[in-house]
C-alpha cells in the first residue's frame, strides 16, 4: 500500500528531475512564461512554478488551470492517478505504508513527580543561594528547588532548579531546569503537555510589592527577575527569544514592559519588537527597555549596580 503523504515528501523538491525523467522538455520548467506542453498552444500560457517544490503549474487554457506535480503527470502523459503514482515511484522509489508510530509517553506523570519532589524557595535553600549569587534577593512564584533532579547526562539525580511555566489560561505546561552542579547543558526544558508558545513562567503577580497595572516580560529567568528588582514591575520569563515572540498576556493586563536583551546579534531586540508590535496590534501600551551596554541583559545591569 502507498504512503501517499510519505510520497509527496519524497517528491518534494525534485518534480524537475521527476518531469524531465517521464519526458517533460526542460523547456517548460524554467518558470517563465511559454506555450502549453499540454493544450499545446498560445505563447505565454503556460508557467511552471514549482510552488513549495510541489511542481505546481498554471495555464489558462488548461483545465483545471492548475494542479501540482503529480496532476502534470496524470495530464501530461494523459493517464491515471494510479498509473501516474507508478511511474513516479519508479524514479524515486517505493514509499510503502509505514507502521504507525508508537503514542508518545504522557509527560504529566514525570512533571508532576518532579514538581511534587520540589520544596519552596526558603532563602537557605541552594536556589535561593545560587540566585544571591546573581545578585538576586526576591523569591519568585512558581520556582522550587529539587534535591535530586535527574540528570541524563550524568545518569544520576543532582540538585535543581525548578520552575514552572504556564499557558495564557493559567495553566501548568511544562517545567525548566536549571542544574546547580556544573554540568552541560546547564539549563533544560522537560517535555510539555503543549506547545509553549505564548507561555511564561509567572515569577510575580502585579500588585502588593510590585505596580499593579502593569505586567514585565522577558527572556532568561534570572534576567526577569533582575528587572522586578530593579523596577518594581511583575515580571515574567518566556526563556528564550522564540518563546517570547510568541508571548500571550492574559486578557486583564493592558500594560506590557518588554525587557530586552541586548544582544550583540540584535536577536534579543528583534524578538522584543516582534513582540511589541504584535501587542500594539492589539491595542496594548507596550514599551521596549534595553540595556545601555552591548552584549548585557538585565541581571548584568543589577550585577554592576551592585
Amino acid at each position: 500500500m502507498v504512503d501517499l503523504e510519505n510520497l509527496r515528501q519524497v517528491c518534494r523538491g525534485r518534480w524537475y528531475n521527476i518531469l524531465t525523467s517521464l519526458g517533460l522538455s526542460e523547456t517548460y520548467l524554467t518558470g517563465k512564461h511559454c506555450p502549453c506542453p499540454i493544450c499545446k498552444g498560445g505563447e505565454d500560457r503556460w508557467r511552471w512554478d514549482d510552488k513549495g517544490g510541489t511542481g505546481s503549474f498554471f495555464c489558462n487554457q488548461c483545465t483545471p488551470q492548475a494542479g501540482d506535480g503529480f496532476s502534470l503527470v496524470m495530464k501530461y502523459l494523459n493517464i491515471g492517478f494510479p498509473e501516474a503514482i507508478k511511474k513516479i515511484q519508479s524514479i524515486v522509489g517505493g514509499c510503502e505504508k509505514m507502521p504507525d508510530k508508537k503514542p508518545a509517553p504522557d509527560p504529566r506523570p514525570r512533571l508532576n513527580k518532579v514538581w511534587s519532589a520540589s520544596t519552596l524557595l526558603t532563602g537557605g535553600d541552594p536556589v535561593s543561594k545560587y540566585l544571591h549569587s546573581r545578585g538576586i534577593v526576591l523569591l519568585p512564584d512558581n520556582v522550587r528547588y529539587c534535591a535530586k533532579c535527574y540528570n541524563k547526562e550524568l545518569g544520576s539525580e543532582i540538585p535543581a532548579l525548578i520552575a514552572r511555566i504556564q499557558n495564557k489560561e493559567g495553566k501548568p505546561v511544562s517545567l525548566h531546569r536549571i542544574y546547580l552542579q556544573d554540568v552541560s547543558p546547564k539549563k533544560k526544558l522537560m517535555t510539555g503537555t503543549e506547545s509553549l508558545n505564548g507561555c511564561a513562567i509567572r515569577l510575580f503577580m502585579p500588585g502588593g510589592l510590585f505596580k499593579g497595572d502593569v505586567l514585565g516580560i522577558g527572556e532568561g529567568l534570572e534576567t526577569c527577575i533582575a528587572a522586578a528588582q530593579i523596577f518594581f514591575i511583575a515580571t515574567w520569563s518566556c526563556l528564550n527569544s522564540t518563546i517570547l515572540e510568541s508571548f500571550e498576556p492574559p486578557e486583564n493586563i493592558r500594560k506590557i514592559v518588554i525587557w530586552a536583551d541586548n544582544d550583540a546579534s540584535f536577536t534579543g531586540q528583534k524578538s522584543a519588537y516582534v513582540l511589541a508590535n504584535k501587542l500594539y496590534k492589539k491595542d496594548l501600551i507596550v514599551s521596549v527597555e534595553t540595556p545601555l551596554k552591548a552584549g548585557t541583559d538585565w541581571n548584568d545591569v543589577l550585577l554592576e549596580k551592585d
